[in-house]
């Protein structure tokens, strides 16, 4: 039988393959039709006839077919249909991910019609509607076509994983592309739609010769493969039936010889399961040596209480845990945890090491609820023998645990290091160390015992309270020895508490020795700059050591905390990080004790001192709400009164700084405003409008306007009004709205925004942001750059005639020259959309120093590794980064940007092979870049959009070392 069907799946190959490997020769229809009719019995087994097309959202999101989210190019639908019940919900194939979900209708304006009692796997609440299948084959046919034709013909792809091909090369990214139009082909011939599927057909065999359509089935087998022994999996951790789990694997196996890489891993587990299935349901104990009854008996309840759904232990169970400062015992979690081994302490571990021989497969899954998408698992690499490939593939693969591998997952908590990097993959072989370990150890206090893991390089809390009890004097010097091993230049925090036990006698001797030891490890760091940096935190972290090590140390005010965090500057970071971090978390822990009233107040009196409102405007948000989350008591209504009256001129104050920061901001100018006016709000009317807020900071200028505007009236003690929401628009006015602005100019558009009432506004946005192609005027519009902001620049014209510019290659280009061609000092540069309905908006800027770009780290390190042979290479060095939905890419480039692939290798001068190859990187970089942007305006999408570019002179960017 296994023969026969094995038989059947070489005939669908030969009848797609068919023996043609000329590249250009296209197979037949009837050829196509064929295949695609018996792929459809493999693939389309789960979809009926009368599935229909349609496009599914979900919370205003949209799948692709080729990608997660949406793809290259805008289709009207995404997916197949069915088993519907009109208004409440169905299920529905979603071809990227190659399987059925079940969705349910969300209300209009969000949240489902009814939620399942559990969200488990493959459902989701969504909305749905019909689609065009035949303008979307000719879209994706098309597409296809030109996907191909990036790709030289005869290009092999390089199989990495089932999904996972190497992300590099274009031919791997097209062979996906292809299996997926084949997926999608077979349903479409399925359910009624021959000369869309045979169209697509057509386009996923372009450029394919015999080897690349091998390929393609092998990976459509794959996927369908992947997906039924997914659900196969998810059936046994519900019914918990050994038999039947072997007879759908059997069948698995049986039904999918071709093309699926997990199959041998699969038929390992179908063994192991068929041997499982002939044992009772507590099988008898297998041990590497003689247990007694009484051990047996613990191990076999441990193993029936994970069984049963309780977790396994995760903390270092072989100590036992120390008292916070509350007096409570901490633990790991909530969760209800099996009482072995924490029941034993060390004595579990002769017990655990004895089940390491117990190959006997358990009803314990810890893989569970990480399901297992096509491609999802590593398969082993090309180096790898067969048999290494299969141990690999068989141990990621998601099963049911051995009893063995529970007992390991226990012993890896609190073994050494060293044994825990044993290169032995056989657990069963490390037995003998783990048990010669144990017996070193067995009548050991637990202070001790901390001690040794101490000395193994483990360091955590508990280790470090525990080995503080130690009393014998030789044992206290290894302590110390162990302490002074793990003193770090960036964090002495963990010593603190060895020197108060040492006390003000002896502590000062070991700090000396702690100064000596770090002082050896600056010349670690490469340049001046970076041991005067270094050097800088040092000192830090030894003054607080010397703190502790005097007996000076008391334990810290509220006011003193206060007194730091106001201090600190984000914008001027100070050399003491330390210092800061100590002060926050001494901060979180003094508030928690006192009423959200208290804290205000705390926070309110050192306002006037904070160099940070940002900081300042967190802190208050933390201090409002820190204890609403767990049902705390909110401010009563005459405490919001007196509260707000004693404060109106540090909001006030705090306001004034938001509309400073916007001013100064290179990034989201509004986030300060909105947080502020979010937390005022809160304060006064016990309304958390953070989420409606945040939907004003789309309207630019308009909705800084009524940000400020509600919170003039907030500090007036006034009532404010509803929030503009687009929920307040029904569907039938968006429709009209849609309609009506449509069939305006792209100008008329840019005029009629100013005035349209807010509400109208956001629905108006909301709605083309969902749309899967954009109407009329529209796609002009949301491609046009709409506003120019100029700050500290010169002369501003240039930049100015970027308005009305259409996003494409050529406005990029012209932007990324003008960047490098800039005669004046650091500049920002940043081109971004927010939303489709106000197109973009183009910022520029001249800054004293680079504050919270990541991208100028990037400019930064490249000029630091170049040091002074930099401005001998170019006047200017450039940065940029661009995102787009799932598309990304960041280069940087010296003088005028390359956007073309250039053929000569970039000169350093005098012979500087390292330039040279920096130099050559940088190039490479740049052009992979500029294709990626090449591909987003070829393809343009209505999505959030940003590119920033920076530059600066080459001189500035050179630091001088100090004499």
């Amino acid at each position: 039988m296994r023969f026969r069907k094995a038989l059947l799946k070489l005939k669908v190959l030969a009848s797609l393959l068919w023996a043609l490997p000329v590249v250009g020769a296209e197979l037949s229809d009837e050829q196509l039709r064929s295949g695609l009719t018996q792929l459809a019995s493999l693939l389309a087994v789960d979809v009926p006839k009368d599935a229909r097309w349609v496009l599914v959202e979900s919370q205003g999101r949209r799948f692709g077919i080729f990608a997660q989210e949406e793809d290259v190019f805008r289709t009207e639908g995404n997916a197949f249909l069915f088993d519907e019940k009109p208004g409440s919900e169905a299920r529905v194939l979603i071809l990227y991910a190659g399987s059925v979900f079940t969705v349910y209708a969300e209300r209009e304006g969000g949240g489902p019609v009814r939620e399942p009692q559990e969200m488990q796997e493959q459902r989701f609440s969504a909305t749905w509607k019909k689609a065009d299948v035949a303008k979307d084959v000719a879209a994706a046919a098309e597409w296809l076509k030109k996907e191909a034709s990036r790709v030289k013909p005869g290009t092999a792809a390089t199989q990495m994983n089932g999904r996972g091909f190497d992300d590099d090369g274009s031919a791997n990214q097209l062979l996906l592309h292809q299996q997926t139009a084949l997926l999608w082909a077979s349903v479409l011939l399925h359910t009624g739609h021959e000369p869309e599927a045979l169209s697509l057909a057509h386009a996923a065999m372009t450029n394919a010769d015999e080897t690349r359509r091998k390929q393609l089935l092998d990976g459509c087998f794959d996927r369908r493969a992947n997906q039924a022994f997914q659900q196969v999996m998810k059936d046994f951790n519900g019914q918990h039936d050994w038999s039947k789990l072997r007879d759908a694997l059997a069948k698995l196996v049986s039904q999918y010889p071709l093309g699926w890489q997990l199959r041998d891993a699969v038929r390992v587990l179908l063994h192991n399961v068929t041997e499982r299935a002939k044992l009772p349901a507590a099988p008898p104990l297998k041990t590497l040596r003689a247990l007694s009854d009484a051990d047996q008996k613990v191990l076999l309840a441990w193993l029936k209480e994970l069984e049963d759904g309780k977790q396994i232990e995760y903390s270092r169970w072989s100590l036992p845990e120390t008292a916070g400062e509350d007096g409570e015992e901490r633990r790991f979690n909530q969760v209800a945890h099996a009482a072995f081994p924490r029941s034993h302490g060390l004595a579990a571990i002769p017990l655990l090491t004895a089940l390491l021989g117990d190959d006997t497969l358990t009803l314990v899954d810890l893989n569970q609820g990480q399901g297992m998408e096509f491609g999802s698992h590593y398969y082993g690499g090309g180096d790898e023998d067969a048999v290494t490939k299969l141990q690999r593939a068989y141990e990621r693969l998601p099963k049911p645990k051995t009893r063995a591998e529970l007992a390991w997952m226990l012993l890896a908590r609190v073994l050494p290091r060293d044994l825990l990097n044993s290169n032995s993959e056989n657990h069963k072989e490390m037995a003998g160390e783990i048990l010669s370990w144990y017996t070193s150890l067995k009548d050991a206090p637990p202070a001790e015992l901390a001690l040794a893991y101490l000395e193994a390089g483990e360091n955590d809390q508990n280790i470090l309270k525990l080995a503080l009890e130690v009393t014998d004097p030789k044992k206290f010097a290894r302590l110390e020895n162990s302490m002074l091993e793990q003193a770090q230049i960036y964090d002495l925090s963990n010593l603190v508490p060895f020197v108060e036990k040492l006390g003000p006698e002896k502590a000062p001797a070991f700090v000396k020795k702690v100064r000596q030891k770090l002082e050896g490890e600056l010349s670690r760091y490469g340049s001046a700059d970076d041991q005067s940096q270094q050097r800088k935190q040092m000192e830090s972290n030894l003054r607080r050591l010397e703190t502790a090590a005097s007996g000076q140390k008391k334990k810290p005010e509220i006011k003193e905390v206060l007194a730091v965090l106001a201090a600190y500057d984000p914008a001027e970071p100070t050399e003491d990080q330390m210092e800061v971090r100590e002060a926050y978390e001494e901060f979180s822990k003094l508030m928690q004790k006192r009423s959200a009233s208290e804290r205000l107040e705390l926070i309110f009196a050192a306002l006037p001192d904070f160099k940070s409102a940002a900081l300042a405007v967190n802190l208050l948000q933390f201090a409002l709400r820190a204890d609403q989350a767990e049902g705390g008591e909110k401010l009563r209504p005459e405490q919001r009164q007196a509260l707000l009256e004693r404060t109106r001129p540090q909001w006030q104050k705090l306001l004034d700084a938001s509309a400073k920061d916007a001013a100064e901001s290179n990034d989201e100018p509004e986030r300060l405003l909105i947080l502020t006016v979010s937390v005022l709000e809160d304060m006064v009317t016990g309304e958390d409008q953070r989420g409606e807020l945040s939907q004003l900071s789309l309207l630019g200028s308009r909705g800084a306007a009524i940000l400020r505007q509600r919170a003039t009236t907030l500090l007036a003690g006034q009532k404010v009004e509803p929030l503009p929401s687009a929920a307040a628009i029904k569907a039938d006015e968006r429709q009209k709205l849609l309609d009506q602005w449509s069939k305006k100019s792209a100008e008329e558009i840019s005029r009629g925004l100013e005035t349209l009432p807010v509400d109208q506004l956001l629905a108006l946005n909301e709605t083309l942001a969902r749309a899967s192609d954009l109407p009329g005027s529209f796609k002009e519009y949301a491609g046009l750059i709409q506003t120019v902001q100029i700050k500290a620049v010169a002369d501003a014209a240039p930049w100015q005639a970027f308005r009305g510019k259409a996003w494409s290659k050529d406005t990029l280009v012209a932007l990324a020259r003008q960047v490098s061609s800039y005669g004046g000092g650091r500049l920002v540069v940043q081109l971004q959309r927010g939303a489709p309905l106000f197109g973009f908006n183009l910022q520029v800027s001249e800054v004293p120093k680079f504050k919270g770009l990541w991208q100028a780290q990037q400019l930064e390190r490249t000029a630091e590794n170049l040091g002074g042979k930099l401005p001998k290479l170019g006047n200017r060095l450039s940065a940029a980064s661009f995102q787009q939905a799932r598309a990304n890419a960041q280069w940087l480039w010296l003088d005028s940007p390359k956007v073309e692939a250039v053929k000569e290798t970039p000169k350093a001068g005098d012979d500087d092979d390292e330039a040279a190859e920096s130099l050559q990187e940088m190039r490479e970089e740049e052009q992979t870049a500029w294709k990626a942007l090449t591909q987003a305006v070829e393809n343009p999408k209505a999505v959030p959009t940003q590119i920033i570019f920076i530059g600066a002179p080459t001189t500035a960017l050179v630091k001088k070392d100090k004499d």
